[in-house]
């Protein structure tokens, strides 16, 4: 018997459209005893598929016998044993929100199949280092994923170069499992010490980094001493300003420009971008472990390199990263690494923000894998949220909407779909690449849980609610290492607002209510009933549970112990960013 797994029927509606050398890695041939039944489950891989064509071989049927045992057939979904997060979109564009949330969510399964983020379920079923940096952060918020990581973050540290007398001395490989043969790119390399970090904050294991720290120390400084060389030999390059890391190979991958490669000029920017990143999670790690000269080191060189960043890429005429090309295409994928990379100065921000603003009102989504990353958070973050909520809904291509008209079940790895052959090898159908950045929104800024502290002793419930005519009601629940936290919002008739946040044992939680702070006089907030908030004024006597109320710059913080806290305003005077 022979089972062929594909993504894509033919025009003539038969089993499969297989592209790209997957013919002998999507089939398998299995030999059975007559009157054999039970499961077909091989031991040693898997296969991602929406589709599957079961032919028999050496046996005679009657039609009968035929139509029962195709009536019989059933595919299996199998992934890793995760516990997973949830969440609900309500209102017009629900449908939408909802179709988002269950194509990302079915692509994380997916590939979290193995012992390892994977690439895709189909074609490599590889460790790539920049597919898993893309979508860690949704990855750790959606799924329940201590082990996998910390197992991922091992391999690495095994395939890391600790000859000395390599040139590679201290360099790890792009991929699993690989020896690092190339300086490779710094957008892939920096998830290990991203990651590493992340473990910390997410699952409260501050013995990864500490278990690490010899061979994290040894790759950045390698990477550090790296660009410094390149500096020091090539003083009148202008390209090489600062001894900034920026060695790259792809850039941003997979973008709708330019299907067939990465899009040009962002290699260079978005390797510096995640040098940025991966030096601030070196402080935060070294803070932790008390290591006090090591967070001095990597704190200095963080704030010399964003320096060097900005007076290097900033175009101030246009506010767009790109001074070293003045290529508009990548507007958003350099301006939102920036954002998040820190290394925009407060009077700036706002100009960059605009520029991302006029560039997604110009051309829509303009992005590849890593821009995906940050465009959708970083203008929620910096007071956009109405954009970015548009971005999530639209169903124009290229969007991740238009994938659902086109009946997508699961991520996909180009934008433009699997036949496409202008991308080789042709894209699959089950990438999360592409929707790391756009499930992290969903759960850490349209639910609005994210932790501030590690393990989620502290948590942020704070949901950017988009315009009311998008989505008037999101209920989300993330699992963690101290239990599950939860948050539902909905908007109310005559604009009433409701929140209700439940915070589990040994946690505590700042529930962040924004307010149009001209407004801010006018609100009511009433917490289980009873009034905490009132002509411009924190009550005095707070209910049990509450620990503080304070009134800052757009937003009301209500600090909580564990419980069950239900927020309503009455009337509504909720910022829609």
């Amino acid at each position: 018997m022979t089972v062929l797994h594909g993504e894509v029927l033919t025009e003539a509606g038969e089993c499969c459209v297989i592209l790209g050398g997957l013919q002998g890695k999507q089939t398998d041939h299995h030999r059975l005893p007559r009157g054999a039944s039970g499961f077909l489950l091989p031991r040693f891989s898997w296969k991602g598929f929406q589709y599957a064509q079961v032919t028999l071989q050496g046996a005679q049927f009657k039609s009968t016998e035929a139509s029962f045992l195709l009536a019989s057939v059933r595919g299996l979904n199998t992934a890793t044993d995760l516990e997973e997060s949830e969440i609900r979109f309500h209102g017009k564009e629900a449908r939408v929100f909802n179709g988002l949330a269950s194509i990302t969510r079915n692509s994380q399964r997916s590939n979290l199949a193995a012992y390892i983020p994977t690439d895709c379920p189909t074609r490599e079923k590889r460790g790539w280092l920049g597919d898993s940096l893309n979508t860690v952060g949704n990855a750790m918020t959606s799924t329940f994923t201590p082990t996998l990581f910390t197992n991922f973050l091992n391999l690495i540290r095994d395939d890391q170069e600790f000859d000395k007398s390599s040139a590679l001395h201290g360099w790890i490989p792009s991929a699993l499992p690989a020896p690092a043969v190339s300086l490779g790119d710094i957008s892939w390399m920096a998830a290990y010490p991203i990651e590493a970090n992340l473990m910390r904050r997410h699952f409260g294991d501050l013995r990864v980094a500490a278990d690490h720290w010899p061979s994290l120390t040894l790759w950045t400084d390698a990477v550090i001493g790296k660009g410094e060389a390149v500096h020091k030999a090539c003083t009148t390059c202008a390209s090489e300003a600062g001894g900034l890391p920026d060695f790259f190979t792809w850039g941003d991958w997979c973008s709708a420009e330019a299907r067939a490669n990465a899009t040009p000029h962002t290699g260079r920017p978005l390797a510096a971008a995640n040098m940025l990143l991966a030096l601030e999670a070196m402080v935060e790690m070294a803070t932790a472990l008390g290591k006090e000269r090591d967070a001095a080191k990597y704190a200095a060189a963080h704030e010399r390199y964003s320096i060097v960043f900005h007076s290097r890429f900033y175009n101030a005429s246009t506010g767009v990263y790109n001074a070293d090309t003045n290529d508009p295409l990548v507007t958003q994928s350099i301006n939102a690494a920036a954002l998040a990379a820190g290394v925009v100065p407060s009077a700036a921000k706002h100009v960059v923000v605009d520029a991302l603003k006029r560039d997604v009102a110009k051309r829509g989504l303009s992005v590849g894998a890593t821009g995906a990353t940050h465009l959708l958070g970083q203008l929620a973050k910096n007071g956009r949220n109405d954009v970015a909520a548009s971005l999530a809904a639209s169903t124009s291509y290229p969007s991740w909407g238009n994938w659902l008209l086109r009946n997508a079940t699961t991520c996909w790895e180009s934008w433009s779909g699997v036949a496409d052959a202008s991308h080789p090898p042709v894209p699959t159908h089950n990438h999360i690449f592409l929707c790391g950045g756009l499930g992290e929104y969903l759960y850490k800024d349209l639910a609005g849980i994210t932790p501030l502290a590690d393990g989620y002793s502290l948590v942020a419930i704070a949901p950017r609610a988009p315009l009311p005519a998008s989505i008037d009601s999101v209920s989300a629940a993330v699992r963690t290492v101290r239990g599950t936290v939860s948050s539902s919002w909905q908007v109310l008739a005559k604009q009433g607002f409701k929140l209700e946040a439940s915070v589990p044992v040994h946690m505590a939680a700042d529930v962040l209510l924004p307010l149009r702070e001209q407004k801010a006089e006018a609100a009511t907030v009433m917490l289980d009933g009873d009034v905490v908030f009132k002509a411009g004024l924190c009550q005095r006597s707070l209910p049990t549970g509450v620990t503080s109320c304070q009134a800052e710059e757009g937003a009301l913080r209500f600090r909580v112990t564990s419980g069950v806290y239900v927020f309503e305003l009455q009337p509504s005077v909720l910022l829609y960013v």
